[in-house]
């Protein structure tokens, strides 16, 4: 029983802490302009936008995205060449856009880091983390960026 207890423990810690995300305030934008930045950020971010958006919908003011970005993490302090993974939802709404990171993971020539599995505790595992959670903040501030630039600034 002991054990059972155990392993839904750890079971339901892992899908709780799955995901990244963060809500951006941009006060007096329409929901149409962030969703219209939004769609334009997605299309910079990924060369091939139109392969990686699962679905867009303006009225509901969601995008999705499942798709990767080349990444380096290092290894035994050399860089490890491959790619990150993830789906990304954008949710907008009058004054207020939301991004969320899930089914994260890292891809390199010797297989796969999933970075939903906290079991892995290898020094290697908190390296690849720790590189992905900072790519993943560089996308939230790339985001911030496009939705609170406003027409002057160009």
């Amino acid at each position: 029983m002991k054990k059972l207890f155990t392993a839904l423990t750890i079971a339901i810690s892992l899908t709780a802490s799955a995901q990244k995300s963060e809500v951006i305030a941009v006060d007096s934008a329409t929901k149409a302009d962030l969703y219209s930045k939004s769609m334009e950020w997605v299309a910079k971010t990924w060369s091939k936008a139109n392969e990686v958006v699962q679905s867009k919908d303006p009225e509901a003011g969601v995008i999705i995205v499942k798709g990767g970005l080349a990444s380096k993490p290092k290894s035994l302090g050399m860089p490890v060449a491959g790619m990150t993974y993830t789906t990304v939802t954008i949710r907008v709404k009058d004054g207020k856009a939301k991004i969320d990171f899930e089914d994260t993971f890292f891809r390199h020539s010797m297989g796969t880091v999933n970075f939903t599995d906290k079991s892995a505790d290898t020094c290697i595992y908190k390296k690849w983390k720790a590189a992905v959670d900072e790519e993943q903040i560089g996308m939230i501030a790339d985001l911030k960026l496009a939705l609170t630039k406003k027409l002057e600034d160009f």
